[in-house]
């Protein structure tokens, strides 16, 4: 689980209009046409492409991940639907 101040990947910026949730992301998919941001901030650097980073470096280690808000923590682990599921590598 990887907890964010963000509920999910977007296909763009969340606050431009037209991004969309992305709710699953094959392993292996580029995310081609998805516009990825770095941003810095008085609490530390990251943004949408250090997530995406850290989600991918653990499905190359053969673990799935979830990137949501923290406050959708407790709805998640109970089975809501939110955030942004990374697939994990295909065992060997």
């Amino acid at each position: 689980m990887l907890l964010s101040d963000v509920d999910a990947l977007y296909t763009a910026p969340p606050q431009l209009p037209g991004a969309t949730r992305i709710a699953h992301v094959a392993y292996g998919d580029k995310l081609d046409g998805v516009q990825i941001g770095a941003t810095q901030s008085g609490w530390g650097t990251g943004g949408a492409a250090t997530k995406v980073q850290a989600a991918r470096l653990a499905a190359d280690a053969g673990t799935s991940v979830l990137l949501t808000e923290t406050r959708l923590l407790a709805a998640v682990l109970d089975g809501e639907p939110h955030g942004t599921h990374f697939e994990a590598a295909p065992k060997a």
